[in-house]
């Protein structure tokens, strides 16, 4: 729904149920404003479930397509970027670089440093369970380390860069740079979280599709031959570990909400994960993207 919302494809979100989002939309950012970007539908191109789009700065044009994975998990990420990379195969799209946006959870030290509606962006994924057993009616996971700043065109100081900018306006984006925990359990204990997060680390984002994707990206450059994607892992946080699905407080584009369900809180940090890295590809499409989609 979020996407549907601030890139204004398809059906618009329920304004009722998430009225903290009017308004919330590509054409009242005030960062793509500044640079008098907008958001053009490319209906002849969609086709259900992929929604194409193209991002106008200037002369210059980006096509971008978005699909949403209905499948909590990596192995749901998993078949919907297989699919994703056989459409884009035979549809002739030249996919650069794929951005796995939405909500997460988070390990954190000091919530009031993190706030609901944050931007997690990811310096490095754990894969917690990778390999792992069972002993004891406890899970014991063997945990895989990927590293994610380099795979994002030119690193992921050009994300920190659309951010300082965006603060000098009223459409205000939190981020943090951070290690996130991936893999196919849903966290609700915190001990649990605990023990994968690295020593001392402040906030520890915890999603569970990346890997999925990443995978899914390297077996499918190995089968075609083609050009391996990049992925960018940047998801805002929705709950805390420990205390998943509660009700809470968002800091939604600077503003703080009243307290909302949980339902409202993933829209909210799904809304500004998108709104990041819409500015991010616009500001760079001269020198990163080209014409790629």
């Amino acid at each position: 729904m979020a996407v549907h919302h601030f890139l204004k494809l398809g059906n618009p979100t329920d304004t009722t149920r998430y009225r903290h989002a009017k308004g919330n939309a590509w054409s009242d950012d005030s960062f793509l404003n500044q640079i008098n970007a907008k958001i053009e539908p490319n209906e002849g191109e969609s086709e259900n479930p992929y929604r194409v789009f193209d991002l106008v700065v200037g002369e210059k044009r980006q096509r971008g397509v978005h699909v949403a994975c209905d499948t909590m998990g990596p192995w749901g990420a998993f078949d919907t970027t297989v699919k994703l990379l056989k459409k884009a195969k035979d549809k002739g799209w030249t996919l650069g670089c794929i951005f796995v946006i939405g909500c997460c959870g988070a390990s954190v030290i000091d919530r009031e440093k993190c706030p609901r509606g944050t931007v997690l962006l990811a310096r490095q994924v754990k894969d917690y369970l990778n390999t792992g057993k069972v002993v004891g009616g406890k899970v014991d996971g063997a945990a895989l380390n990927i590293p994610m700043d380099t795979m994002c065109p030119r690193g992921l100081h050009e994300f920190k860069n659309v951010v300082e900018a965006d603060r000098r306006n009223s459409y205000r984006v939190e981020v943090q740079i951070v290690n996130f925990l991936t893999g196919p359990l849903v966290i609700k204990d915190d001990l649990f979280g605990k023990a994968y997060c690295e020593a001392n680390a402040k906030v520890t984002g915890v999603e569970m599709e990346v890997v999925g994707v990443i995978k899914a990206v390297k077996a499918f450059h190995l089968i075609s031959g083609d050009p391996e994607q990049k992925v960018v892992l940047a998801k805002g946080v929705s709950d805390y570990t420990g205390k998943k699905g509660e009700p809470g407080c968002c800091k939604l584009f600077g503003e703080e909400t009243p307290a909302v369900d949980d339902d409202q809180l993933q829209m909210y940090a799904t809304l500004q994960s998108l709104a990041l890295v819409i500015r991010f590809v616009a500001k760079n499409i001269p020198l990163v993207l080209d014409e790629s989609t």
